[in-house]
C-alpha cells in the first residue's frame, strides 16, 4: 500500500519509501533509487525529504556530489523549521561544503536543531563546548548536551560523556559512571575490521573504538587515541589478561603484521612473562617473521628485558639498544652469537670482548678493530 500511495503521488509516502531504498528496508538498499523517491516528494515540499536529498548531494550517494545542490536542497528545509536540516546546515559551516567554513554560524544552527531535540546536533553542541569551538569553552554545557543526546541513545555523545566523568570535567570525576556510560556506547559501536591475528583466552582482540578508549582508561595510558589508526589499517591492538596484565600493539609493515609496543599500566614495561605469551602466541598463528620485532618494542633500560630482546631478536638487536646498552649485555650477546660484535657501540668494544666474540663465531674476525688484532687473537680465530 506504502508502494501504491507514492506511485499515485503522496509526498510522505515517497519520503518513506525513498529511506527504504537509502536503508535496505524490505527492498534491496539502492541509494539511485532513494535519491529518486527523495525529489520526487522533496519536489513537492516535503520537508524531511528535502534534507534527505540534501544529505545525499553533500556526500555524493545515489548521486554526483553536489555542494550547490545540497545547500538549495538544505535551505528549503530550515525554511520550513526541520531540525535534520537545521544540523545538515550546521554541519555544512563546521566542514565548509558548499558554504564559507563558520564555526560560530555552525553552532548556531545546531542549536537550533539541538532545541527540537535533535540528538546529533546536541552531541555536536557537547563536542563544541567542551573544546571551544564557536563558543566559549564550556565544560558544564558541554556535559548538559552530552547528556540530552545520550539520554536519547546517541553512541558518540555517550563515548563524549564517558570522557567527561573519567577527567572530571563538568561533573565530579567517576571512573564508575565513566566506565557505564563507555559500554553504552560501546555496545552500538561501529566495529574495527577484523583483528589480523585471532586472539585466545588470554589476548583479546579490541574490536571497537569505545573499547579502545576504555583499554586506555584501565591502563592509564592514551591506546585511545589510535582509532582512527586502526580504521585505516595500520594497527590493531589487545587486551593481554594473562599471566600478568597489558596492551598489546600490532603494527602494519608492508609485509605482514608484527608487534609495535607491549605496555602496562601507565605504560610500564611488560613482564618477560607476558612478552613470551605474546611470542608465543604469534608462533602458533605462524608469525615467526615478527619475533625480532617483538624484541625491538620491549627493549628499554631494563636488563631484564634487554637481555629478553636479545633472546628473542637475536644480536641484531643489539644496534637499536646504543642508549641502553652496557657492557655486561655486550658480553652477553657475543657469548651467545659472535657476530654480534659488529653493533657493539665503540665505547664497549675490549681485547676480552672480541676473545668472546671469536672464540663463538671466527667470523666475529672481520669487525675485530686493528687495535685489538693481537696475535693471541687471531690465534683464537683460527
Amino acid at each position: 500500500m506504502l508502494l501504491a500511495a507514492a506511485h499515485e503521488g503522496d509526498a510522505n509516502a515517497q519520503h518513506l519509501v525513498g529511506r527504504m531504498h537509502r536503508k535496505g528496508h524490505g527492498v534491496l538498499q539502492d541509494d539511485s533509487n532513494a535519491v529518486e523517491w527523495f525529489k520526487k516528494s522533496a519536489e513537492q515540499g516535503h520537508a524531511k525529504a528535502q534534507a534527505w536529498l540534501s544529505f545525499m548531494y553533500l556526500n555524493g550517494h545515489g548521486v554526483p556530489q553536489d555542494y550547490c545542490n545540497a545547500r538549495e536542497w538544505c535551505k528549503k528545509a530550515v525554511d520550513q523549521g526541520d531540525a535534520s536540516a537545521q544540523c545538515l546546515m550546521g554541519f555544512m559551516y563546521e566542514a565548509g561544503d558548499g558554504v564559507p567554513q563558520d564555526a560560530s554560524k555552525a553552532v548556531e544552527w545546531c542549536q537550533k536543531a539541538a532545541d527540537q531535540g535533535d540528538r546529533l546536533a546536541q552531541c555536536f553542541l557537547g563536542y563544541a563546548y567542551e573544546n571551544g569551538y564557536g563558543v566559549p569553552q564550556d565544560y558544564c554545557r558541554a556535559v548538559e548536551w552530552c547528556r540530552k543526546a545520550a539520554d536519547q541513545g546517541h553512541a558518540k555523545a555517550q563515548y563524549y560523556l564517558g570522557i567527561m566523568y573519567s577527567k572530571g570535567r563538568g561533573v565530579k570525576k567517576n571512573k564508575h559512571n565513566a566506565l557505564e556510560w563507555f559500554q553504552k556506547a560501546a555496545e552500538q559501536s561501529c566495529p574495527f575490521p577484523a583483528p589480523p591475528i585471532p586472539g585466545n583466552v588470554y589476548i583479546e582482540s579490541i574490536t571497537n573504538e569505545i573499547t579502545l578508549f576504555e583499554e586506555g582508561l584501565v591502563m592509564h595510558h592514551c591506546v585511545g587515541n589510535y582509532a582512527e589508526d586502526v580504521r585505516r589499517g595500520e594497527c590493531y591492538f589487545y587486551r593481554v589478561l594473562k599471566p600478568t596484565r597489558a596492551t598489546l600493539e600490532l603494527i602494519a609493515d608492508g609485509k605482514g603484521w608484527t608487534v609495535g609496543q607491549i605496555k602496562g599500566y601507565c605504560n610500564a614495561k611488560p613482564s618477560s612473562e607476558v612478552v613470551k605469551a605474546v611470542r608465543d602466541w604469534m608462533y602458533a598463528n605462524g608469525r615467526y617473521v615478527a619475533v625480532e620485532d617483538l624484541a625491538y618494542a620491549i627493549a628499554d633500560t631494563d636488563e631484564e628485558h634487554l637481555s629478553l630482546a636479545l633472546d628473542l631478536g637475536g644480536y641484531e638487536v643489539l644496534r637499536y639498544m646504543d642508549e641502553f646498552a652496557t657492557l655486561e649485555l655486550c658480553f652477553d650477546a657475543v657469548k651467545k652469537n659472535g657476530m654480534a660484535l659488529q653493533y657493539v657501540p665503540d665505547e664497549f668494544i675490549t681485547l676480552e670482548l672480541c676473545f668472546a666474540a671469536v672464540q663463538e663465531d671466527a667470523r666475529a674476525l672481520q669487525y675485530v678493530p686493528n687495535a685489538f688484532r693481537t696475535p693471541e687473537l687471531l690465534l683464537a680465530a683460527t
